[in-house]
């Protein structure tokens, strides 16, 4: 059982991942890469001493920062590889789920993938957009720790919503999916962009459909994974 679990979470994990990084090249890296436009030319330019205006280079900022894959088919590549890793790492929880509530089969994990949407996707996005090149944002530490803690909360809030039978129970859940949002996000001072409103728009939409089909392909290949490799195990003991 534990062999179908870890080979579901794999073969789930490789199909989402692939299909989110086509998503992306099609969809989400054509914005980025137009948003970077605007990031670039919005850059504060220094005044030499001769009077004449100079760019800020972007060398030191890159050495600052660490090493970094280059454009092309090595940043591909290495997105790729992550969209890969956490979809299997994504699977893992799902089929853990789908095989603690006995409710594997397509329709079911699907079901179960858009559970883990709204948690890794929708409901800190009421709080914390994805945010396009060229964005102010306020501390990375504050937002990743509004982020865990709203994924936590919203996922044992829909579990005891969905799964508790007492009443109470389910009232606590409740209160756990609101109260993240209630204390709300970590936000900047002053809100403001490089990239134009609609770009910005464009972005959340883009990131949205393909992080929707992402999950939705995972939950669904697990699910399926699952089921087929359960029955053909019930019928090789029957056998």
């Amino acid at each position: 059982m534990f062999k179908n679990l870890i080979f579901s979470a794999v073969i789930a994990g490789i199909v989402a991942g692939l299909l989110l990084s086509a998503l992306q090249q099609l969809q989400v890296v054509p914005i980025i890469l137009e948003a970077e436009t605007y990031e670039v030319a919005g850059e504060p330019v220094a005044l030499a001493a001769d009077g004449h205006s100079h760019s800020h280079s972007h060398s030191h900022d890159i050495e600052e920062e660490g090493w970094a894959p280059a454009d092309g088919a090595e940043r591909t590549g290495y997105t790729v590889l992550a969209n890969v890793l956490g979809g299997i790492g994504f699977a893992l929880l799902l089929t853990a789920a789908i095989q603690l509530k006995q409710r594997s089969g397509l329709r079911n994990g699907i079901l179960w993938g858009l559970g883990g949407y709204a948690a890794f996707f929708v409901a800190p996005s009421l709080g914390l957009l994805p945010e396009i090149p060229g964005t102010v944002s306020a501390d990375l530490a504050d937002r990743q720790l509004w982020w865990g803690a709203t994924v936590l909360a919203t996922i044992i809030g829909l579990s005891l919503v969905i799964f508790a039978k007492s009443q109470l129970l389910r009232g606590v859940g409740l209160i756990l999916l609101v109260v993240p949002h209630i204390v709300g996000a970590p936000l900047p001072a002053e809100h403001s962009s490089l990239a134009p409103e609609a770009l910005t728009h464009s972005f959340f939409w883009a990131t949205a459909i393909a992080n929707g089909l992402f999950w939705a392909a995972l939950g669904g290949v697990a699910g399926f994974m699952m089921q087929r490799l359960s029955s053909s195990d019930s019928r090789a003991l029957q056998g």
